[in-house]
């Protein structure tokens, strides 16, 4: 999560990260996935990789425990004797680093400001915050995403902008409502779809009974304390019919661009673009 604090030049940005079409028939099982899976090259391709990581990473496990049970009680072949320290190592990096992955990391909240400065605000004035939240993967497991509120809102956000991968899991859904229904700014919530969304799960409305704005190739205008922000968030798997309209973006504004990715940044220079947001 990052909050950026728009402000004139002698002030500058302030970003404090948070180390956290037509409808389609949306997938609600997950062997509806699998099949959407199977349907696309790319996608099917994604499948074997994450199937090889899968099988290696439970060869390696099982591996583990076999040579832990042949420590205490051999029964392999003697060859395999040289080899069992190696392999009880790798499978226990292994399970530390799952366990670090699935306990620590995920619930790990780090804090960093930057100041970038802009000239299109008159020295003095008031920045504008916007908090940037993206990619919550969320399930079930709501430790991380209940207490995000908390932690955004003293911010006294002017904007909350998100771009994309909400889901980890089908079953996240409700976790995800009742984060985005406890986030709260001055002048709204705005948010693009990322590849989970337009790939895995197609058509699932996701802020339906939330405060959240989708933008697709749209964009919206403020002015926040005098100042003029103009947000546009790009489509992803459709960002050529946003092209045209970034052209055109005003010099006069503060240019905010919500996509999934970062290298859309090589399609936007040259244009207005102030700020791209990405996950």
């Amino acid at each position: 999560m990052s909050l950026f604090q728009i402000g004139p030049a002698n002030h500058g940005y302030d970003m404090i990260n948070l180390k956290m079409s037509p409808p389609l028939k949306t997938p609600r099982s997950y062997s509806q996935i699998l099949k959407a899976f199977l349907r696309v090259a790319s996608l099917r391709n994604q499948l074997a990789v994450l199937l090889l990581v899968a099988g290696a990473a439970g060869a390696i496990l099982s591996l583990g425990l076999i040579s832990l049970v042949d420590l205490w009680k051999p029964f392999l072949p003697t060859f395999f004797a040289p080899y069992r320290p190696v392999v009880i190592a790798l499978s226990v990096l292994l399970f530390v680093c799952l366990g670090y992955g699935h306990w620590i990391e995920r619930r790990w909240v780090e804090i960093t400001r930057i100041r970038i400065p802009t000239s299109k605000l008159a020295p003095g004035s008031e920045p504008v915050r916007i908090v940037h939240l993206s990619d919550f993967h969320c399930t079930e497991d709501d430790a991380l995403e209940k207490r995000l509120p908390d932690m955004i809102h003293p911010f006294r956000p002017d904007l909350i902008l998100l771009t994309g991968d909400y889901l980890g899991s089908l079953k996240g859904t409700s976790t995800l409502e009742r984060l985005l229904k406890g986030l709260h700014s001055s002048h709204g919530l705005f948010a693009v779809l990322g590849n989970h969304e337009v790939w895995y799960t197609p058509g699932l409305d996701l802020f339906m009974k939330t405060p959240v704005v989708l933008l697709n190739n749209e964009a919206r205008r403020f002015v926040i304390r005098n100042t003029s922000i103009c947000l546009f968030g790009v489509q992803l798997d459709d960002e050529e019919k946003a092209i045209p309209s970034l052209k055109e973006l005003s010099s006069e504004a503060i240019n905010v661009v919500l996509y999934h990715y970062p290298d859309f940044i090589e399609r936007v220079s040259g244009t207005e673009v102030d700020l791209l947001l990405s996950g």
